[in-house]
């Protein structure tokens, strides 16, 4: 476990096992999950516990690779590997899973929107989905003398046609917050 202590905000970051967080339950107001689920064999178990430590009305950030975006796609058709989804690797023994946790490929399993949202909605209520560029297929366009502004809402209005959006879009973001149990 490491921690750290933020010079600039009243913020303290931790590094811990997603599995068992070192928290009081219902204690966290945020919880940040970036680029983690997909290499869990067992993603419910970190969702049960973020579920588990978050206070009622707090919310989580999640974040994961697409697995629709076209480049990830390029790379797995020219080194002829097939790219696990969720619903691929929910058919596989435990033992297997834990083989690919631990091996060499880090993502155990990449998420479709529809598995993403499925798996969070078992555990959350979604607050927001968005699409999301970390490498921005546009770059090409800050050599052409386009104001900045422009080249943003160039992307943006792409990022909001459905069928080429999640091709362009490299990773998916959710903001969630716990769905309430209800006492008998």
């Amino acid at each position: 476990m490491k921690a750290e202590k933020s010079e600039k905000a009243n913020v303290d970051f931790l590094v811990a096992n997603a599995e068992y967080l070192p928290f009081k339950s219902k204690s966290a107001s945020c919880i940040y999950l970036g680029e983690l689920l997909e290499h869990l064999s067992k993603p419910t178990k970190v969702l049960n516990e973020v579920k588990r430590v978050l206070k009622t009305g707090s919310f989580s950030i999640i974040s994961t690779p697409n697995v629709e975006h076209f480049a990830r796609r390029a790379r797995a058709h020219f080194a002829k590997t097939k790219i696990r989804t969720y619903t691929d690797a929910r058919s596989m023994s435990n033992n297997e899973l834990e083989k690919l946790e631990f091996g060499a490929d880090t993502h155990v399993f990449e998420f479709t929107k529809s598995e993403l949202l499925s798996l969070l909605s078992n555990h959350y209520k979604i607050l927001w989905f968005k699409y999301l560029w970390l490498i921005r297929p546009l770059t090409l366009l800050y050599r052409i003398p386009l104001s900045p502004k422009l080249i943003r809402r160039i992307e943006t209005i792409l990022l909001n046609i459905p069928i080429i959006g999640r091709k362009l879009a490299s990773n998916m973001v959710c903001m969630v917050t716990p769905k309430q149990s209800i006492a008998p």
